[in-house]
């Protein structure tokens, strides 16, 4: 019973794996391939209008909604669902010791990449930037995140918040990144 356990629990992250590789390539086609023209939540076309996306239909609006909401961060979202599958598929099994550690080291890489998501979706929109021109950089998400940090906090202590957060996710990535090197006096 228990070598079953095992054997799906090894299963379970190469095809976690694949499963967010596949996902990340459908993504970056979508975004990549976006038309302000393809029909998607805000915008409906003729019925003969081809859709330009190379997602199809389903990718027009899951593109139109990643861009509405997170902004030119929509790619980093993909990437970093790439890197997580790229992730799981060389990770090794696991012993039940080891379980308890690892389901909590399991949290940290997608904690970090929402946590850096929302970060630089918000030091995106800080400055007035669009693209597509009528979307800000950082998306809806963003700018949500930007306005609301410059209201409580100005535009420079939101920078330094977000700048703050995109460090905290480096260091749930390493926890290297958040050890100063020690310096040593040098002797005489």
């Amino acid at each position: 019973m228990q070598q079953a356990n095992s054997r799906s629990q090894g299963l379970a992250y190469p095809l976690q794996g694949v499963i967010f590789v596949l996902l990340s390539i459908f993504l970056i086609l979508s975004l990549v391939s976006y038309s302000s023209i393809d029909p998607s939540w805000n915008n409906s076309s003729p019925e003969n209008h081809m859709t330009q996306n190379w997602g199809g239909l389903v990718g027009s609006w899951i593109s139109d909604a990643l861009l509405q909401s997170l902004g030119l961060v929509a790619y980093l979202l993909s990437l970093g669902i790439l890197a997580l599958g790229l992730y799981r598929l060389r990770e090794e099994k696991f012993d039940s010791e080891k379980k308890s550690k690892k389901n909590l080291a399991n949290l940290k890489l997608p904690a970090a990449l929402i946590l850096s998501c929302l970060c630089v979706a918000g030091l995106l929109s800080l400055p007035d930037w669009k693209i597509y021109t009528h979307l800000s950089a950082g998306g809806f998400i963003g700018y949500l995140l930007a306005h609301f940090g410059q209201l409580a906090f100005s535009s420079i202590g939101s920078a330094f918040i977000f700048i703050g957060g995109l460090w905290v996710a480096a260091v749930l990535v390493d926890e290297r990144a958040g050890r100063l090197p020690s310096l040593r006096m040098p002797e005489f």
